[in-house]
């Protein structure tokens, strides 16, 4: 194992450990590797409210850092977030009789190939977001979570499925995005109705351009990944109306921090 692959196995499994990671960002940042400030700006804003200033500066800069370092950032993350929803769903298995963390066990449908993939990218003319190809791959495509008032379902991507929309524009740029959920907030009115009101003609039969449907809370609401445009790769929720999901942090959910978020909610069904 490299010294790397040491420091990643370590902090999969002690995910709160903040000292952990930080001297890995160290390290990191010991070799001119971007991903260490990256990872150290992540965990100063741990414990910060999000109206500091010093939050917004910090998330900023990672903002910046992503997307200037896309190509090493986004994957390495992804590899992160996908190793620890990897350890709940085995945690999740493998619970026993008498304390089980999780009332009903997710179980993930058959996982598709990277032949299956590309096809679907093909005949659809979009790329998938790099957190949704590794679900796909590596978890399962689709799968379900019995709970108490309604499932939690990830719905299959149909591999000869075709759906022209996908190639068009989401309709709200991610500059609106931002500045109408940082005014919501400043408001002190809750964040989520009437925040987009572009997206009100649109429902679960009729979503948005560059919209796929992937899933639904266990209180039924669907759930969209948008793969096109600025706001490609982020999640939105359909409880009434359109709303982004963030992470508490304030950073969008992509498909696994989405996915790692509802197993840890799950635990309180």
């Amino acid at each position: 194992m490299t010294e790397e692959g040491a420091f990643i196995r370590a902090i999969l499994a002690a995910p709160d450990d903040a000292a952990l990671r930080l001297v890995y960002a160290d390290w990191l940042e010991e070799r001119g590797d971007p991903r260490g400030e990256y990872l150290r700006c992540q965990c100063q804003r741990v414990g910060l409210p999000p109206k500091n200033r010093r939050h917004a500066a910090l998330r900023a800069r990672q903002e910046e850092l992503r997307r200037q370092h896309a190509a090493v950032i986004v994957p390495w993350q992804a590899r992160l977030t996908l190793g620890r929803v990897q350890a709940l769903l085995e945690r999740m298995r493998g619970q026993g009789e008498g304390a089980k963390e999780w009332p009903e066990v997710y179980t993930p449908g058959p996982r598709l190939t990277e032949r299956a993939l590309a096809r679907w990218e093909a005949r659809n003319g979009v790329a998938l977001p790099v957190e949704y190809r590794l679900f796909l791959r590596e978890v399962g495509n689709g799968g379900r979570m019995p709970g108490s008032y309604c499932d939690f379902v990830l719905r299959p991507l149909g591999p000869a499925s075709v759906d022209r929309t996908l190639r068009e524009a989401f309709p709200v740029p991610t500059e609106q995005v931002r500045d109408r959920v940082n005014r919501r907030r400043a408001s002190g009115q809750p964040a989520r109705r009437g925040l987009f009101p572009e997206l009100d003609e649109y429902d679960s039969e009729r979503p948005p351009p560059g919209c796929l449907y992937v899933g639904s809370y266990p209180s039924s609401d669907p759930v969209f990944l948008v793969v096109t445009g600025g706001q490609r790769g982020t999640v939105w929720g359909l409880a009434g109306w359109w709303v982004p999901e963030h992470e508490p942090l304030g950073d969008p959910f992509d498909v696994l921090t989405w996915f790692e978020s509802v197993l840890l909610e799950a635990r309180q069904w």
